[in-house]
């Protein structure tokens, strides 16, 4: 975060300097939520070209791509982890290709909820928790 420094003057004729560190701190903010608003724009962009590419049949040959891509193998990776935790804890039961689906739309339900959240209450950042 860069903090925008205030002249010397203003800490003793103004206000005291907690609180210009305070106001600093809120402009910092707002600068990066602009930065942050445009990167998403930029993401948003490249989602929509990505999606238009996929219904055209055509590739899109893209940094973007590649990270999915990967994303959704250790995506897969660890939901086969974790049902093979579910088959040694449930010698009875055992889970199947479909559970693993069900674990993977579970999942998309709640960050839908959460994309929902965020355009009903308008979060500052818009993008994904880090």
């Amino acid at each position: 975060m860069h903090k925008i420094a205030a002249p010397a003057l203003c800490y003793s004729t103004i206000m005291p300097r907690h609180d210009l560190e305070y106001v600093s701190d809120i402009v910092a903010t707002a600068v990066e939520n602009r930065q942050s608003r445009t990167k998403l724009q930029n993401g948003m962009e490249l989602r929509r070209q990505m999606h238009e590419a996929a219904q055209q049949g055509q590739p899109f040959n893209h940094y973007r791509t590649a990270w999915l891509n990967q994303c959704a193998q250790i995506l897969i990776d660890r939901t086969r982890e974790l049902c093979g935790e579910f088959n040694a804890q449930h010698t009875d039961d055992e889970a199947s290709l479909l559970d693993m689906l069900d674990m993977l739309q579970n999942a998309a339900g709640y960050v839908a909820m959460s994309v929902q959240q965020q355009q009903k209450f308008g979060t500052p950042n818009g993008g994904a928790q880090t």
